[in-house]
Parts: structure tokens; sequence; C-alpha cells
């Protein structure tokens, strides 16, 4: 069998190896989700018995049992381990509140209903990059262009998405785009003005509208 303290030495060196690939290899972050728990199961136990074994007393009986000492020990230690984790974790939490892409507003919300009602769940739907994260999700519809680590060649479609969704672009351009990418749908939360005015013309009235949200369907 593969020895215990191999696989946790590998286990490691693994786990560093894919915490700092990830700009050669995208994916490596989701590699990482669990990494961490071997570790934690391993060294709770450890950790008890090395502080078990370094401040301890004799029962009557003979067994060994912890002092009040050891408790301290253990107390502190669980201490100094959280001091050193959670300015990393309030600082993440920060960013991520700060985030826009972790928010959406009440319009897109009523728009994935809006989605689940109209939409076929084969028909892919063009939308902007920025709206394709979620969607799926919440909808069960497909996207053209949506999370970064499950949408392929993901760089191209997001710039693609986002010209379809330039003011400055000319309604030849997204004709085209449309029947390229086979999307049978168009949403956006936040349509500015004149890009609104460019897919009533090419695509006639949205099928729902909220605002600067609405959702188009493509005439085939």
């Amino acid at each position: 069998m593969f020895p215990t303290r191999d696989f946790a030495f590998s286990w490691v060196i693994g786990a560093f190896l894919l915490a700092y690939c990830y700009p050669v290899i995208p994916f490596a972050r989701r590699c990482l989700e669990g990494a961490h728990l071997f570790l934690v199961v391993l060294a709770l136990p450890v950790l008890v018995v090395v502080a078990h074994l370094c401040v301890r007393r004799r029962t009557g009986d003979g067994l060994l049992a912890p002092t009040r000492t050891t408790g301290r020990a253990l107390a502190a230690a669980a201490l100094v381990t959280a001091a050193l984790v959670w300015p990393t974790a309030a600082y993440e939490a920060g960013r991520a509140c700060g985030d826009e892409q972790g928010r959406v507003s009440v319009a897109v919300s009523e728009g994935w209903r809006a989605i689940e009602a109209e939409v076929p769940p084969a028909t892919p739907i063009l939308c902007p990059a920025a709206d394709g994260v979620f969607l799926p999700a919440m909808t069960g519809r497909r996207v053209w262009a949506g999370h970064f680590h499950l949408t392929t060649y993901f760089a191209a479609r997001r710039d693609l998405a986002g010209e379809f969704f330039d003011p400055g672009t000319d309604n030849r351009w997204r004709a085209w785009m449309l029947a390229a990418s086979g999307c049978g749908y168009v949403f956006s939360g936040a349509l500015e003005p004149k890009v609104k005015a460019g897919l009533d013309e090419l695509l006639g009235e949205p099928v729902w509208q909220h605002g600067s949200a609405a959702l188009y369907k493509v005439a085939r």
C-alpha cells in the first residue's frame, strides 16, 4: 500500500503546485476546493495527542488525563489559528461584497423568471458575460458566454458578446453574430438606450422588459 506519510507529503506538494500554477492552468483553482480537508482531518488528532503528551498528569489508575493546562494550550492554539486566518477571510468577504459581478438588480431577477417561462431549455441565449455567470444556475437555460471556468474559449466569447452590446456596433454585425452563434434569444440586464433602439430595430419589440433589462426573441 501507499505509505500514509508519503501520501500526505505528495498531497501537500500537489496542492502547493495547483495553488501556484493557476495562471498556466486556469481550472487549477477548482482542483483546490477540497485540498485542505485531508490535512485538517490528519492534523486535528495529531494536535490533540501532542498537546496531551506535552502537558499531562497520571491518574490513580495509571491512565493519562488532560490537565487544565492542556485545555488552555488547545484553546491558545485555536485562537492563534483563527488570528492567522480571519484577516484573509474578512478581506475576501469584503472584496466579494464590493464586486459588482456578485450583485444582481431586481430587474435581472425578474428577467430570470421571464426566461424560465419563455425560453426552451435547449435554446442558447446571447447575453453579456456578467449576466451569463448566474443565468444558467438560476434558470436552467444555456448561455453563449457565461462563467469563465465553464465556457469554452471564454475570452473570445466574452469579447464578442461585449461587442454585440456595444452602442457603436452596427446592426448588420449583430445580425451576423446571432446567425453565427445560433442563439435564439438575447438578454441583458442593463441595456443602454442606443443599444436598445438598435435591438428594437433588428429584433422587434422585446418579449419581456423591465426598466433597462429586456429579453428578445430571434426570428428564424
